[in-house]
Formats: structure tokens, C-alpha cells, sequence
């Protein structure tokens, strides 16, 4: 049994982050359990190799115990290490200081830490300078190549996604501002997009933009705009474009990400 420790549910709307669960439990190789803060149960979790994504809502007396005692994967999902979730107008390695040697340890007591990027990697790496570098995976977020995958017809029109009320964290102002004369749509901005509707929004879009103002471990959007052939316009804090792949090469691209299950649980089970 694996125990996938988790903040977010998996309800009717689904994040970035909850996509990717979900992508990943439905190409689950063994029997795995979420378990969420309000579940959290030392008993069961003794003895069997547990999961840990976004844990911010766990209790730190929770958290300690599993890295005092128990076999746990980081699979990190974020770069919220710190209450205030991305480092913008201070240091974070002073001010957060304790926090950072918790995190430090947590990390560093694993059995293996599991990166979404190598962009993803480097930001922990930078504020945790004593992380070991030694037991490292890096894990792209999957794409549903199918609900994503076009190549036909494109309009003239620039599309970004600004997520749920991250508009200043995903450089959304910049964007409106860069492409004022342009065609612009900005996903999320005024109401939620359903993830059903996305790849619609995609195939339609010749231009996908994206230039936060922090590093996005992954940038799902981005990932699928591209599986649906749009441009990307995006700039040096996007995880998936960091990525050191021939991006000219979309079989390859493809492959990688409709793979990224596959290969996640393959590493996994090697700790079993």
C-alpha cells in the first residue's frame, strides 16, 4: 500500500495540481490511498511507503514524526516551502529561517525528492543550501495527449491563464500591457474555466503566453498549449520550457509527457 499525502481534494474543479494527481492515480501501478489533513492516522501509515505532495495544511507535529520515523517519497508539486508561498519583496532565507530548516531536514529525510522541473529543482536547491542533490527525480506534470493533441487551423489570438486570483503571480498585468494591441483572452481572470473547456480554448489560440513573475515548477497551461500546437511566448520562470529538450521535435515532446505517468511509478516502486 502506498498513502498519498495530499492538501487538495479531488472534487469537482480541479487545479493544476489536482489535475495531475488525477492523471497520475488513473495510471497508478499499485494500490495507493490519499489521505488528507483531516485524516491524517500514524497507525496506517506505519510500516507502508508514503507519498508526500502539497502538505501545508498537515499539522508540523504530523510532518516530524514522518520524517523522524517513517519511509516517505517528496514528490514536491510547488514552491510554497514558506507561509508566504512565493519569495516576492523579501528574503525568504531570513525571514523564514526556521521553516527553511525544517523543510531542509524533511527533504533531506526522505528516500527520494521528486522535482516536476529542473527549473523546480534549482529554486529548492537556492533555498536550501544544504538539500542533498544526491536522491533527486524529476517527474514533467502528464498531458492528455488526446484531449490536447491538434495540429489544424489556428486564429489570430493570444491566450494566457491567470489561475484563481494569481493574477500578479502570473505576470498578468505584464501580459495585458506587452500585448495591449493585440487579440487577448486571459483564462480565469473573471470566472473559472472548467478544465473540460480548456483544450477547446487551446486548439482555437495561435499564441500561448506566459511570463510569471516567480518560477512555475511545471506551468501545466503551457505544456498543453503546446500539445495543441500553439506558440509559446513565455519566459525564463517556466519549468517546462527549462527542460533541456529538442522542443522543435513535438514526437519527442509528446512522448515525454504522455510517458511522465509511466515512468513516475516505475521510480516510485523501486522504494517498495
Amino acid at each position: 500500500m502506498i498513502y498519498w499525502l495530499h492538501d487538495f481534494r479531488l472534487e469537482s474543479w480541479l487545479g493544476g495540481a489536482q489535475i495531475t494527481t488525477k492523471i497520475m492515480l488513473e495510471h497508478c501501478l499499485y494500490q495507493v490511498e490519499m489521505m488528507y489533513p483531516n485524516q491524517f492516522d500514524r497507525d496506517k501509515l506505519v510500516g507502508n511507503l508514503i507519498l508526500v505532495s502539497n502538505c501545508g495544511l498537515y499539522k508540523r507535529g504530523d510532518l516530524d514524526w514522518l520524517a523522524n520515523t517513517q519511509r516517505y517519497i517528496k514528490y514536491e508539486r510547488d514552491i510554497a516551502f514558506c507561509k508566504h508561498r512565493h519569495a516576492i519583496g523579501h528574503d525568504c532565507r531570513v525571514e523564514c529561517a526556521e521553516v527553511l530548516r525544517f523543510y531542509t531536514k524533511f527533504f533531506n529525510n526522505s528516500v527520494l525528492n521528486i522535482f516536476l522541473s529542473p527549473l523546480q529543482g534549482k529554486l529548492f536547491f537556492k533555498y536550501m543550501p544544504g538539500l542533498d542533490k544526491s536522491k533527486v527525480f524529476y517527474s514533467p506534470s502528464p498531458v492528455e495527449i488526446n484531449k490536447f493533441e491538434y495540429i489544424g487551423p489556428k486564429e489570430d489570438l493570444y491566450l494566457a491563464v491567470a489561475g484563481s486570483g494569481n493574477e500578479f503571480i502570473k505576470g498578468i498585468d505584464l501580459i495585458r500591457e506587452k500585448f495591449a494591441g493585440e487579440n487577448l483572452v486571459v483564462l480565469g481572470s473573471d470566472e473559472i474555466i472548467p478544465y473540460e473547456d480548456m483544450p477547446g480554448w487551446f486548439k482555437r489560440a495561435k499564441y500561448f503566453v506566459a511570463e510569471p513573475r516567480v518560477v512555475e515548477g511545471f506551468c501545466r497551461s503551457a505544456a498543453e498549449a503546446y500539445v495543441a500546437g500553439c506558440k509559446l511566448i513565455v519566459n525564463h520562470n517556466v519549468g517546462f520550457t527549462e527542460y533541456k529538450w529538442p522542443f522543435e521535435n513535438r514526437e519527442y515532446i509528446l512522448k515525454q509527457l504522455k510517458d511522465s505517468p509511466k515512468l513516475f511509478w516505475e521510480k516510485v516502486g523501486e522504494y517498495l
